[in-house]
């Protein structure tokens, strides 16, 4: 009987050691600056999801395409913000269903070109766009519709040269644009017609392909409402 509680025991304490270093796995992750700044409470939101798997979740902020290419050479086990497009070049990353989260974008001219909200994709090549360093969505979908492109350094530029009719118009997400003040907003119309929809996904590298059944399910949980 003795012999047989102490087998028991060892057992158990087998069983606890293994399970702990399961769970207690590394899962570096990085997300852009761009992502970080523009949405900290969806990134928090992320990361205590990921953390709820009870891996080791570590968390680096870089520039953007600095992010995307660490992710792709497995520097991070995962790039947590993405667009679908990011990783088109480097199919062997591991897309996490569902999606964090779904914009909508909207085209935003000037209150003196009310017009500029019924052109079609198609009439686009003459007119002027800018755009925002970093917003990776610019360059997958909307400078390739324009011949005249500017980039600025943040959303606030971009407002300011489209109300001043610098530029003919810009494209952002409804909820980004009523974030800003005021005084931007008085001089710019946001269109009525969503212009795109795009999804954001999580993104996994292959060499951390044994925690992907358990992030998916965490994602589930937590965004398959959303």
């Amino acid at each position: 009987m003795a012999i047989s509680k102490q087998v028991l025991i060892t057992l158990s304490l087998m069983f606890l050691i293994t399970s702990s270093a399961v769970f207690s796995r590394d899962l570096p992750t990085t997300v852009s600056e761009t992502a970080f700044k523009l949405q900290p409470q969806l990134i928090e939101r992320i990361q205590s999801t990921l953390e709820s798997t009870g891996y080791n979740v570590t968390l680096t902020v870089l520039p953007t395409e600095r992010a995307l290419v660490e992710a792709q050479l497995g520097r991070y086990a995962m790039a947590l913000y993405r667009q679908e497009t990011a990783f088109r070049e480097n199919p062997n990353m591991i897309k996490i269903n569902p999606q964090v989260t779904i914009k909508n974008l909207v085209r935003v001219v000037s209150k003196d070109n009310p017009v500029l909200c019924e052109l079609e994709a198609s009439s686009l090549t003459q007119y002027r766009v800018a755009g925002v360093n970093g917003i990776r969505f610019f360059e997958s979908y909307i400078y390739p519709l324009f011949k005249t492109r500017y980039v600025a350094s943040s959303l606030e530029n971009v407002l300011q040269m489209v109300g001043s009719n610098r530029i003919d118009m810009t494209y952002w997400t409804n909820v980004g644009l009523k974030r800003q003040s005021k005084e931007l907003l008085d001089h710019v119309i946001l269109c009525p017609k969503h212009f795109i929809t795009l999804s954001f996904h999580s993104f996994l590298h292959p060499d951390y392909q044994w925690a992907q059944e358990a992030i998916e399910k965490a994602y589930r949980d937590e965004f398959g409402k959303d």
